[in-house]
């Protein structure tokens, strides 16, 4: 059963003048271009036992960014107090060469400390391609789909065979 993400505000003027149909007028700080992402991005299915990350359309353009989506995940995570098989999505997903190692140490790190099993989807094939190489690099299995129901069937399997 897909979930419905809800959208996110990807922090420059064109995205949002583009997804609410009128011109907004461009940001002061391009520090502060990211949006801190709203809850309904992390879900806790407790009847699955799966927790949802939604990236889709988000943009990490600076360290600062990472940080905060390391801050937002702990905050949801930790209070679970066990490891959780993860589905994250990473539909329109962008983040700029300056912050691109520092988000996939911190995916890792957070996948390694919260995670049991965690599989990735994104229809770009630039994007996954990119992902499982950054992993791989980094000694952690990358598991990124190019669509959720193969994601959730990877997850799936996954949690199958370790209950066998």
């Amino acid at each position: 059963m897909p979930l419905s993400w809800p959208a996110c505000p990807v922090g420059s003027s064109f995205a949002i003048e583009s997804r609410i149909g009128h011109k907004v007028e461009p940001m002061q700080s391009r520090r502060d271009a990211f949006l801190v992402v709203p809850e309904a991005r992390f879900y806790f299915d407790a009847v699955q036992d799966i927790f949802f990350a939604d990236f889709s359309g988000c943009v990490v353009r600076h360290l600062e960014n990472v940080e905060q989506l390391r801050a937002s995940l702990l905050e949801r995570l930790a209070p679970l107090g066990k490891k959780v098989p993860a589905i994250v999505n990473y539909e329109g997903f962008s983040v700029s060469p300056d912050a691109w190692d520092a988000y996939v140490d911190m995916a890792r790190e957070v996948a390694q400390a919260h995670y049991s099993s965690v599989s990735r989807y994104t229809g770009g094939a630039f994007l996954r391609a990119r992902l499982g190489r950054a992993f791989q690099q980094r000694g952690t299995a990358a598991h990124v789909f190019g669509t959720e129901q193969d994601a959730r069937k990877f997850l799936c399997c996954t949690r199958q065979g370790a209950a066998a």
